[in-house]
């Protein structure tokens, strides 16, 4: 599959191609500069040093983005009532994926969006 990149003919979809392979490099630096970091380390060494700490989380932020917005694009491409193009004929491997990218959703840690985030902490003042 080629993308089309010009500026005219830039449609949502490839957008949302484009940002997947974005997240998926930053995710594939932060965890090699991970590896990096923690190569020959111990764990309580590595517990405390802050570098090591943000760049942790920031793997995981961007590993988590990346399942979320692959399931996101399963979810368009096999969703089972569309009537766009389909990329699968077949409705149970189509109802299948589908329900995959459901069962992703669900079983998403997402726990580290939602507590991890400055958002909840201003939530969590808010009464």
């Amino acid at each position: 599959m080629t993308l089309n990149l010009s500026l005219q003919k830039l449609d949502h979809y490839s957008i949302f191609i484009v940002c997947i392979y974005i997240i998926k490099i930053s995710f594939t630096f932060f965890a090699l500069y991970y590896t990096y970091l923690t190569f020959g380390k111990l764990e309580k060494d590595v517990e405390k040093d802050d570098s090591i700490s943000w760049v942790k989380l920031w793997k995981d932020r961007t590993e988590l983005l990346f399942v979320f917005l692959m399931s996101s694009m399963l979810l368009y491409l096999f969703f089972p009532f569309g009537v766009k193009q389909r990329c699968i004929d077949d409705t149970h491997t189509r109802n299948l994926l589908f329900i995959y990218a459901i069962v992703i959703f669900i079983t998403t840690d997402w726990h580290f969006f939602v507590y991890k985030s400055g958002a909840f902490d201003i939530m969590k003042k808010v009464k």
